[in-house]
């Protein structure tokens, strides 16, 4: 079966398909209202996943499309206002997702020629928008679509192609599947794939709860707390520019959270208490949320046993 599976995230959309090499899309866009003219004399040699301008079109009717995204460093370079997923509106109602949705079926068809034009989705979606609103998703993704990738050969590169289906899952449910059935750790499928299991995945904008009973999703836990790491990085950035009189990009914040320290000129300075009370706020805000999520699903915390 030809397909591409994508996970939608804050920072970045994750993609893999045929080939099983995860692959990314930056997640800040500008929409351009010109499909076809010239933004600038700009000529890239290569496709570059972090510098995109595609024209994206559908065959039938859609609310989304057609649009002209930049993506990534060329969408940086063109506007200051740029869009990026909102962690305060649900991810089937935001244009972006679609877009980088889309872009991954047609990056996966450039980097495997092997993949037909008729292809599956398998796409990560928070548990409530699964439960809720996993129709709206298909109906607005299945289709058939022309991407241009606007300055990239002579003439431009296009490719076609055709969702034939979508399935939808959740994120945390996705996650600590991983998690177990991770290759490199074979002994974990005998260790957690028949215990309880409470899935905590915290993503960039949101943090997603769920409960494996032996070995078994139970489809009623999905729950989603509308905050994630950006909160540890907005406190990092306010922290360092309050500590140190320095200014933080969002990237840098987010490489700093990685690294645990910030540039200051030539030199690296190191931040561990700042990382430490960062990263404490946004574990102090989920623990504060399981009373009221195990409350709410009716399941005693004393019946898990791993988190």
């Amino acid at each position: 079966m030809d397909f591409v599976a994508v996970d939608l995230g804050a920072s970045n959309t994750r993609y893999v398909s045929i080939d099983k090499k995860v692959n990314f899309i930056p997640n800040n866009v500008t929409f351009v209202d010109d499909l076809r003219g010239d933004i600038g004399n700009e000529s890239l040699d290569n496709i570059l996943e972090n510098n995109l301008d595609v024209t994206i079109e559908k065959s039938s009717e859609s609310q989304f499309f057609p649009v002209r995204a930049l993506i990534g460093s060329m969408s940086s370079r063109f506007s200051d206002v740029e869009i990026r997923p909102s962690q305060m509106i649900p991810k089937h109602r935001q244009r972006i997702n679609y877009v980088s949705s889309v872009v991954a079926v047609a990056m996966s068809k450039l980097k495997n020629q092997n993949i037909g034009d008729r292809v599956n989705m398998f796409i990560a979606l928070p548990p409530v928008e699964v439960t809720g609103s996993k129709d709206v998703v298909i109906s607005n993704i299945v289709g058939k679509y022309k991407v241009t990738f606007n300055k990239v050969g002579n003439p431009n590169t296009v490719v076609e192609f055709s969702i034939n289906d979508v399935a939808c899952y959740e994120e945390s449910r996705l996650a600590l599947l991983q998690f177990i059935f991770d290759e490199k750790h074979p002994e974990r499928i005998g260790q957690f794939s028949n215990t309880d299991i409470l899935s905590i995945d915290i993503g960039a904008s949101t943090t997603d709860f769920v409960i494996f009973k032996q070995g078994k999703y139970q489809n009623k836990t999905g729950n989603t707390i509308r905050y994630g790491g950006n909160v540890a990085r907005d406190y990092l950035i306010t922290e360092v520019e309050r500590q140190l009189g320095k200014t933080l990009s969002i990237e840098a914040a987010n490489q700093a959270l990685i690294e645990g320290r910030v540039r200051n000129g030539n030199k690296m300075i190191p931040i561990p208490d700042i990382i430490e009370k960062a990263k404490s706020t946004v574990a102090r805000s989920i623990v504060r949320d399981i009373d009221s999520y195990f409350t709410r699903i009716g399941t005693p915390l004393t019946e898990i046993n791993y988190i």
